[in-house]
């Protein structure tokens, strides 16, 4: 077992100054200098530049080494004695200069931060003002092409409208639902359409759509033309025919009863006086019987021409109907739907551009209804453009809130953050302040306990060398003395 050093194996020294380094009295710590000098050319080394311009270089790429390694050996270099006051205190100024060199780089590290904080800020700001610059640039650029864009895509939309329009008046070649004037409109106004604008790139097109129109529309007069007159010659074919028919029997009537007569009176010369009355009776019958019939079946021709007249008429009237009904159905489409007034302003804004559309479509199908289909359509556009306003207004809150709560956020996200910065390095400093301060009651503890000690056996000494009665050596009585504990805060382990 290994044994401690003998305590009486100790002989005090008188009491001495520390080892001193080259050059000791300067401080490790020196901040007016430039910079890290080769220790072989000069024993006043410069540990910290604390100007700005050092501060980059120190803080990257491992720039702190030099000065972590020369601070380090100039300590290391240092001799100290715990056991002289002078020691001590060289002990307190060396921990001095650490913290104040610790100190100084730190608040170079603030410094630096808070202008790359600047420097982040002012870039930020220069790079935003570039951003807009740019984006304001670029508008300008492409504004004319954005105007002529429009321009252009109205114009074909002007064309499509128009197309479609021209298009619609199709729908009139029907002759068994329209009369010839509703056609002949309807060609007249495909020709004024056709004739009234210039095409340009839909001229193909457009001819087409009004050659089409051209000849539907004269085959389909054409047709409802011959079936009016082959309706008509029909009806005048039939009414000569009973008219004919009716004279006809007449004449038959009256030559059957002058033959009659002729017979009767040269068969019965004998029989015409009392026969007179009787034949004039009978002949006077057959001719009522044959008009009679006669008139039997110019009533029944009559029934059936009414019968036919009122047919077609009713073919009319329900063709009427489902006209005025279709219109009538068309204006009430033009009403906005239900739940329009919660719509967003691209939706308004596409039931606005269908109305249009829809209106100019079946404008010409109105008729006798196109103040009511006008008002319905001015009441329904007031509607929409109405919502559309509110709906464009709504639209724009609701962007500019979600902007404003971004920059809320973002803003709070920053005070966080700075926050959070804040608290860290306050903690740092703080944890640091309670190591330094630990470090120094330590050194007061570790003084405090050495003063005791030393105290005490100033004290045995003192009366050991003022005894005149030396019975033991000063060695063996400082052992006795610690034994018994005489002597504060040391003690010997066997």
């Amino acid at each position: 077992m290994t044994q401690q050093m003998n305590i009486l194996d100790y002989t005090p020294e008188p009491d001495k100054e520390p080892v001193k380094a080259a050059n000791q009295e300067q401080e490790i710590i020196e901040a007016d200098n430039v910079s890290v000098q080769n220790e072989s050319s000069s024993t006043e080394i410069a540990i910290v530049d604390t100007s700005p311009k050092n501060a980059i270089a120190i803080f990257s790429n491992g720039g702190l080494d030099p000065f972590i390694a020369e601070i380090k050996k100039r300590v290391k270099s240092e001799s100290f004695d715990v056991t002289t006051e002078k020691g001590r205190e060289r002990i307190g100024s060396v921990a001095k200069q650490i913290g104040s060199a610790k100190k100084r780089l730190e608040e170079m590290a603030d410094a630096l931060t808070e202008d790359a904080k600047k420097q982040v800020a002012a870039v930020n700001q220069e790079k935003k003002r570039m951003i807009n610059e740019f984006d304001t640039l670029r508008d300008e650029v492409l504004a004319p092409r954005k105007a002529y864009d429009k321009i252009e895509k109205d114009r074909q939309d002007e064309h499509e409208k128009a197309l479609t329009i021209l298009g619609e008046m199709i729908e009139f070649a029907y002759p068994e639902q329209y009369t010839v004037e509703q056609m002949e409109n309807a060609l007249a106004k495909s020709s004024e359409l056709f004739s009234g604008r210039q095409w340009q790139e839909y001229a193909d097109r457009a001819n087409y759509a009004n050659l089409k129109n051209k000849d539907k529309l004269t085959e389909a007069i054409t047709k409802r033309k011959e079936a009016d007159e082959a309706a008509a010659e029909a009806e005048r074919v039939a009414q000569a025919a009973r008219d004919k028919e009716i004279e006809d029997a007449k004449i038959a009537a009256a030559e059957k009863a002058k033959k009659d007569a002729e017979d009767a009176a040269a068969a019965e010369a004998k029989r015409v006086a009392d026969k007179v009355e009787a034949d004039r009776v009978a002949a006077q019958k057959v001719a009522d019987d044959a008009a009679k019939a006669l008139a039997d079946k110019v009533e029944a021709d009559k029934i059936a021409a009414a019968a036919e007249t009122a047919r077609i008429q009713k073919q009319k009237d329900d063709a009427e109907a489902k006209r005025v009904q279709i219109i009538l159905d068309n204006i009430r489409s033009m009403e906005p739907p239900k739940g329009y007034e919660e719509k967003t302003s691209v939706v308004v804004q596409n039931m606005i551009e269908a109305l249009n559309t829809f209106y100019i479509v079946n404008q010409i199908t109105f008729g006798e209804y196109s103040d009511a289909a006008g008002n319905a359509y001015t009441a329904a556009l007031a509607k929409l453009k109405a919502r559309l306003s509110d709906a464009e207004n709504e639209e724009q809150a609701a962007r500019d809130k979600a902007i404003q709560d971004q920059k809320e956020r973002d803003a709070k996200i920053a005070k966080d953050a700075a926050d959070a910065e804040s608290a860290r390095q306050q903690k740092i400093k703080d944890d640091e302040a309670a190591e330094q301060k630990k470090r120094d009651e330590d050194i007061e503890h570790r003084k405090k306990i050495n003063n005791e000690a030393k105290s005490d056996i100033g004290k045995i000494v003192e009366e050991y060398t003022a005894s005149d009665q030396l019975v033991k050596s000063l060695d063996q009585l400082l052992v006795e003395e610690i034994v018994l504990g005489h002597i504060r805060n040391v003690s010997i382990k066997y």
